[in-house]
């Protein structure tokens, strides 16, 4: 249970920070993001979105279940 819950919050962080690394590489030198159409910007904005989502959910749903063993069963 806390190796999974741990690797939900390292996934978690890995996709946030893998989602904000592709949003600064689209950015030119005036820091404006650059799309190929308006088309591929909504797509790729709605698509990060719900990559943030997911991944704050899975940070925690990590730190519930690191939590949730640490302090959830008693240690004998």
């Amino acid at each position: 249970m806390i190796i999974l819950g741990i690797l939900f919050i390292i996934g978690g962080f890995l996709l946030r920070f893998q989602i904000n690394k592709r949003q600064f590489n689209r950015r030119n030198s005036a820091g404006v993001e650059e799309f190929k159409s308006y088309g591929n910007a909504y797509t790729v904005q709605i698509l990060e979105k719900i990559g943030r989502i997911v991944g704050l959910f899975l940070i925690i749903i990590g730190i519930i279940m690191t939590l949730t063993f640490f302090f959830g069963t008693s240690h004998k």
